[in-house]
């Protein structure tokens, strides 16, 4: 059965939310990580959050799902691709940063 251009483009989507999720997660924990042997969050938003919240990972999640919920609400799903790359970006970074540092 051949799929329709909308269930590709749905699981193209489903595919770059996981995507973007699972780097976010993997970000959190190398940041938590970094942080553990005395860094700190380059993100000033992140940054401002864990103050308020007190917590690196609700954080995260807060501005993960901002992200999200923008991003679905003006149909502009398609940018993760962008972002992605992006997260990858700092996902290298903190994996540096760590070897440096250990």
């Amino acid at each position: 059965m051949e799929k329709t251009l909308e269930q590709l483009h749905k699981k193209q989507a489903i595919t770059l939310i996981g995507v973007f999720v699972s780097l976010n997660l993997i970000d959190a924990f190398l940041t938590n990580w970094i942080i553990s042997l005395g860094g700190g969050e380059l993100n000033p938003f992140v940054d401002w959050s864990m103050s308020v919240f007190g917590n690196l990972y609700l954080a995260k999640i807060l501005l993960m799902g901002i992200i999200l919920v923008l991003l679905l609400r003006f149909g502009k799903v398609s940018f993760l691709k962008y972002v992605n790359v992006a997260m990858v970006v700092i996902v290298a970074y903190n994996c540096f940063a760590l070897w440096v540092s250990l």
